[in-house]
């Protein structure tokens, strides 16, 4: 989790940050469901490059069926 301010102010926006193998979107949904004050989550990291493979579901992931009710940034 982190705060950071708005340009347009001084309130503070809470986000969830992302933490290798826990912070999938069934995580996601379950803390946003438990603490609403959050204002979105920062997905985990997706490798990209010449040569790398990405995982489905790691995609997946990211779709906005999957993430109820909080933005999720890429």
């Amino acid at each position: 989790m982190y705060f950071c301010q708005k340009e347009t102010g001084l309130k503070h926006q809470l986000f969830l940050a992302p933490l290798q193998g826990y912070t999938e979107a069934y995580f996601r949904n379950a803390f946003y469901q438990s603490f609403k004050d959050f204002e979105g989550a920062l997905s985990p990291f997706i490798p990209s490059g010449l040569g790398l493979k990405v995982k489905h579901s790691r995609i997946h992931d990211l779709w906005k069926e999957r993430n109820k009710g909080m933005p999720v940034e890429p």
